[in-house]
Formats: structure tokens, sequence, C-alpha cells
């Protein structure tokens, strides 16, 4: 197992030593929220427009956003290992969007 940095300061495991942002799933992106300690999930692709997978705990809720799906939003995947948590259990706030200094990156070595 290897481990990997989930953007917000925990390690999730996976079996792909050469993970990185580029080769980022839902999959990886829900491992990443776990680690978190997600109580809920959920697909954020409608909410940032971005391929991205949304994870809640006590009032808050974090974002990741990961670069290989399929379906619908499978074309936009411009916020790929980005990650973002805010203190409010909108998820919408939490969009990763480009420009925003609380952003911060996934998976990290």
């Amino acid at each position: 197992m290897t481990g990997h940095g989930n953007g917000l300061g925990q390690e999730f495991f996976d079996c792909d030593p050469s993970l990185d942002a580029s080769t980022t799933t839902q999959a990886s992106a829900s491992e990443a929220a776990v680690a978190w300690g997600a109580t809920s999930q959920m697909d954020a692709t409608t909410l940032c427009g971005s391929l991205c997978w949304a994870g809640q705990k006590d009032g808050q809720c974090a974002v990741w956003c990961y670069a290989i799906g399929a379906g619908p939003g499978a074309a936009s995947n411009f916020l790929f290992g980005r990650v973002l948590a805010v203190s409010t259990p909108a998820c919408a706030l939490a969009c990763p969007f480009l420009g925003n200094p609380s952003v911060t990156f996934w998976p990290t070595p």
C-alpha cells in the first residue's frame, strides 16, 4: 500500500504508487474524503462544473476535483488536483476554483 496526502493534512492508502493529480479518479477522491473524516459524500460535478467529489463532516464541506472520469462531466476536468475545505455544509462554496488562495493540491507525496 502506498500513502498519499489528501491535500488537507491526512493520508489515504491505495495500491497505486504512481498516483498523481493527472491520474486521480472519483474513487481516489472518495478515499481522500474518508481520510479527512467525511461522514457523507456526494458527486460535486454539477456544483463545480468540473469532475469533483464532496465530503461533509461536522458542518464543514470539502471538495476534491479529479482528472479521470466518465459521464456528462468527463470533458470538464479543469480543476483536477485541487481541494478546498470550508466551514459550512454548503458544498458549492467549497469548489476549488482557480485563483482562490485557500485552495490546496492533492495527492501529495
